[in-house]
C-alpha cells in the first residue's frame, strides 16, 4: 500500500469567484477593477485601454479617499473658526498682513489705506497707498514648526452674506491658540494709544475706526465736574468694586448722561474717557435699536 502525503486539497471550481463576490459586497466593483489591473500590469491591453482603467480606477478610488480624507480631518486635526463680526477677525487679519503671509494667498482683496500714521508726516507717495488681505481661498504657512492650513470663506447670516476665517492643525488645538495670543498681541500694540470705535450692523458689532486717543486736558470743562467725573470711573473699574458688586449680586453697571447743545465736548469728552481709561467705544444709534437688538449687542 502506498502512502500519499502532502496532497493539496483539490481547487473547487469557482471558488475564486465567490470570493471576489464576497468581496463586492463592500467594495461595490471591486473585481472589475482587480482584473483590469492585473491586464494592465501583465500588459496585455493597448495604451488607449490601459488609460481608461486608470481613469476607471481613480474613478473607483475617489469617495474611498474622500472618506479617508474626512476621518483624517474629523479625528487627527483641530479647526478654529473666526467670523468676520468679531474683532478677533482682524486681529488675525493685521498678523497675516505683518507676517507677510497675504503675499502667499492666491485669492487677495485690494484696499486703499484711509488713515496715514501721523507719526510718519505727510509723505506723497504714500497717499492712496494700498493694503491687501487674503480674500475668499485658502493657502498653508507654517508656525513655530507646524504647517497651518488657512481658509477663508462666505456663509450665511441671515439676509446676508458674512466671511469666516478657518484655520486648521494636526493635532491638537493648542498651536492655533498661540497663534491667536501672538495675533492679540500684535493687535494690542498696533492700537496703543488709540481707541478703537465700533459701530453695530443688527445684532453684531463692527470695528469702524481707530483714533488717536484724546488727552483729557484738551477738553474745555468746568475742573471740578471732570475731576469728579474722572475719580467715579476710575472707583469703579477697580477690581474691589467689581468683588463688591458680585458679593451682593448687583449687574456691574454704570451709565453717565451727558447734555448740552451741539459742540459743547460731549463726544470729545467720551473719547477722552475711553483713552484714559484705555476703553473702546461702541456707539448704538437710538433711532434704529430695539429690545431684541440691544440684546444682542450687549448680551
Amino acid at each position: 500500500m502506498t502512502l500519499l502525503s502532502n496532497i493539496s486539497p483539490p481547487l473547487i471550481p469557482g471558488s475564486l469567484s465567490q470570493q471576489m463576490s464576497v468581496l463586492d459586497l463592500f467594495l461595490p466593483g471591486f473585481t472589475n477593477i482587480t482584473t483590469a489591473a492585473s491586464q494592465v500590469l501583465s500588459g496585455n491591453l493597448t495604451g488607449y485601454t490601459q488609460l481608461m482603467c486608470l481613469f476607471a480606477l481613480a474613478a473607483f478610488l475617489k469617495p474611498y479617499v474622500s472618506q479617508l480624507k474626512d476621518w483624517f480631518l474629523q479625528h487627527c486635526t483641530s479647526t478654529i473658526y473666526i467670523k468676520s463680526s468679531d474683532e478677533t477677525y482682524h486681529m488675525v487679519q493685521t498678523w497675516i498682513s505683518s507676517q507677510g503671509l497675504d503675499d502667499t494667498a492666491r485669492s487677495i482683496l485690494a484696499k486703499v489705506k484711509t488713515k496715514q500714521n501721523p507719526t510718519q508726516g505727510h509723505d506723497p507717495h504714500a497717499k492712496k497707498a494700498l493694503r491687501y488681505a487674503p480674500w475668499e481661498g485658502s493657502f498653508v504657512f507654517w508656525y513655530k514648526h507646524n504647517l497651518l492650513y488657512y481658509q477663508t470663506t462666505q456663509v450665511d447670516v441671515g439676509f446676508h452674506k458674512e466671511e469666516q476665517i478657518s484655520i486648521t492643525c494636526a493635532g491638537r488645538s493648542g498651536i492655533l491658540r498661540e497663534l491667536l495670543e501672538d495675533c492679540r498681541r500684535g493687535y494690542l500694540n498696533e492700537s496703543k494709544n488709540k481707541t478703537t470705535i465700533h459701530g453695530h450692523r443688527d445684532e453684531y458689532w463692527r470695528k469702524e475706526k481707530a483714533v488717536a486717543a484724546r488727552p483729557l486736558s484738551t477738553v474745555i470743562l468746568d475742573e471740578k465736574q471732570k475731576d469728579d467725573l474722572i475719580k467715579d470711573i476710575q472707583n469703579f473699574l477697580n477690581p474691589e468694586t467689581r468683588h463688591w458688586y458680585s458679593q451682593h449680586s448687583i449687574p456691574y453697571k454704570r451709565g453717565y448722561l451727558l447734555h448740552g447743545p451741539p459742540g459743547t465736548g460731549k463726544s470729545s469728552f467720551s473719547l477722552s474717557i475711553a483713552g484714559e481709561s484705555d476703553m473702546d467705544i461702541y456707539v448704538v444709534s437710538i433711532p434704529d435699536a430695539n429690545d431684541q437688538m440691544l440684546k444682542g449687542l450687549l448680551g
